[in-house]
């Protein structure tokens, strides 16, 4: 077996076992133990966090971490709006997502499907979300982020709020309120795995199925 072929084999049996890592965290909802054995799986050492490892990773995010929002058709013909934060790395960086996990204490590892050795750390939580993430990004990221990036930032905070106050369960805040920021702040307009291809067809959709849950 080559040099190349062993590394490949490496990957795919630490991308196998992550998966079983997670389907136990789902499982048992516990997070030191997830934790611990990311460390253990990717051979990385635990770290005191300090304010220097802060300001790392905040600069970090502002080139590589990302606040998104997708829109989802449900089963149930329901559209579901998801916020996230997300960091994506190859393999060979994954000491820097699990610095992350280590500083806000939540969230997951994933394997990016389709890619050869694509690893996501993603935190999609509400809470976490709205309690970890977006503070972190107050005091280590956007005082130096541009304009543009700030309003990002204001606005995915804003969507946050919304969600919390129950806007999302009418259909006049859905399609008001919450969508509109949803439409400022996802990354798959033009893309071919999008759910819908604008504002105007998401709303629509909405409409819909909150007419059909009336009858």
């Amino acid at each position: 077996m080559s040099i190349h072929e062993k590394y490949d084999e490496s990957i795919n049996h630490k991308i196998a076992h992550l998966k079983k890592l997670n389907d136990q965290y789902t499982k048992n909802k516990n997070f030191v133990t997830y934790f611990e054995n990311l460390l253990s799986l990717f051979n990385v050492s635990s770290t005191v966090i300090t304010t220097n490892h802060k300001y790392f990773l905040g600069g970090f995010v502002e080139g590589e971490g990302s606040l998104n929002v997708s829109a989802k058709k449900m089963a149930e013909k329901a559209l579901m709006i998801d916020p996230e934060f997300s960091i994506t790395q190859h393999i060979n960086g994954v000491q820097i997502l699990l610095l992350a996990m280590c500083i806000f204490q939540t969230g997951r590892l994933f394997y990016k499907s389709g890619s050869k050795a694509t690893l996501v750390y993603r935190v999609d939580n509400r809470k976490s979300l709205k309690t970890k993430i977006l503070p972190f990004f107050k005091t280590y990221v956007t005082p130096f982020s541009s304009g543009f990036k700030k309003h990002r930032v204001e606005q995915f905070e804003k969507l946050l709020i919304l969600f919390e106050h129950g806007v999302h369960k009418s259909c006049d805040g859905m399609c008001n309120e919450i969508l509109p920021i949803w439409d400022n702040l996802r990354m798959q307009k033009g893309q071919k795995n999008e759910s819908f291809p604008d504002l105007a067809s998401a709303q629509a959709f909405s409409q819909k199925t909150k007419k059909s849950k009336d009858f």
